[in-house]
Formats: structure tokens, C-alpha cells, sequence
């Protein structure tokens, strides 16, 4: 039977061998997970600065798309359709077991606050930390 034992010299030099092997694919494997990382991370970025001031896409209010409006434009755009399909003329009846009682709306004084709707409209996303935003992002998109 024949044995072989390699010399020291042998067998420190395949060590060095796979080391480098070893160190060349880990390096191959971080770039492999670094650059989708990296290309996400500047996708978030450029969303983010493209949104900076305007209401993140997907929005409605009352069936109004106000995605990628300003606030500004959100709100004229809200208040323009409010002036010309919101009847102010509506009655609201209401029913007691014995009774009947008619209300109009301007009776009431019932008022659409734009401002405070396009600000919510605005805030989503934006008001809850970096995770549940990203997240109300993705479900909006």
C-alpha cells in the first residue's frame, strides 16, 4: 500500500490557495447582494425626491385623483368639484318612531374642509416610520 503525505510547504500552500478562492467569493457574493441593494436604495431616493412636495400616486378624495398634485392644486381641484356636485339644496330626513323631521344641509351648515383633507391626503406616507410608510406606499402604488 502506498501512502502519500504531503509536505508542509504543500499543504501551506493549498491553504493560501483556498483562502484566496475563499476571500474572492465572498467578495463576489457581497457585490452580488450589494449593487440590488444599492440600485433600491436610489430608487427610493429618486421616489422620494420626485414626491417631495406632492401627494404620493394612488390617492383619492371622494372619487377625485389627487396623486402627484401639490397640495395647493389638490385642494383647488377638491373645491372645484365640491362647488359643482355637492348640492347645498339637499335635505336630510330623519325618522323618529313618531315623527318626521327635514333638515337642509345649509340649515345644518355643513362644510367640506378641503385643506383638512388634502393634508391627510398628503401625510400618508409620510407621518408613520420609514418601514409602515414604505409599506402605505407600496399598497397605494
Amino acid at each position: 500500500m502506498l501512502s502519500y503525505k504531503p509536505s508542509k510547504q504543500f499543504a501551506t500552500r493549498m491553504r493560501s490557495v483556498l483562502k484566496k478562492i475563499s476571500i474572492f467569493f465572498r467578495r463576489k457574493i457581497l457585490w452580488l447582494l450589494a449593487i440590488p441593494i444599492m440600485v433600491l436604495g436610489l430608487l427610493l431616493i429618486v421616489y422620494h425626491l420626485a414626491y417631495w412636495n406632492k401627494i404620493y400616486p394612488g390617492i383619492y378624495l371622494a372619487e377625485i385623483p389627487v396623486g402627484n398634485l401639490t397640495k395647493k392644486q389638490a385642494e383647488q381641484k377638491v373645491s372645484a368639484y365640491l362647488e359643482k356636485n355637492l348640492p347645498h339644496e339637499t335635505e336630510i330626513t330623519l325618522l323618529d318612531s313618531h315623527e318626521k323631521y327635514s333638515l337642509k344641509l345649509t340649515d345644518l351648515n355643513l362644510q367640506y374642509e378641503a385643506t383638512n383633507s388634502v393634508q391627510t391626503a398628503f401625510d400618508l406616507g409620510r407621518k408613520q416610520n420609514f418601514w409602515q410608510g414604505l409599506r402605505q406606499k407600496i399598497q397605494l402604488w
